[in-house]
């Protein structure tokens, strides 16, 4: 199932714990520096009934953390194809193919 989402790359560990605000150039740093420590990247999909939640997988399903770095804290496109794993949704895509939003 392949979805086109506008979203924002976060960090689990900061958005759902320790940090607030998590989201936005705030955040940026601190996401950083936890996705290259090893942290999943997520995906945050605003939506009229709230956010959406999406792990970030290599087209192959690999850790792409150090990839994807440049677009923590930024709206982006992600497209890729999605599945349900341990009750998480999943994207899959190469991070050449991530951009930024563009207003």
């Amino acid at each position: 199932n392949t979805e086109k989402l506008e979203c924002e790359i976060i960090d689990p560990k900061c958005w759902f714990g320790v940090m607030k605000p998590a989201e936005g150039k705030v955040h940026k740093s601190c996401a950083i520096r936890c996705i290259s420590g090893g942290s999943p990247p997520m995906l945050r999909v605003s939506t009229d009934e709230g956010n959406q939640y999406y792990v970030l997988k290599g087209a192959a399903g690999e850790n792409v953390n150090d990839q994807i770095l440049e677009f923590v804290g930024e709206p982006v496109i992600v497209q890729g194809e999605v599945y349900s794993q341990n009750g998480w949704r999943v994207i899959q895509t190469a991070p050449t193919t991530i951009t930024y939003q563009t207003k």
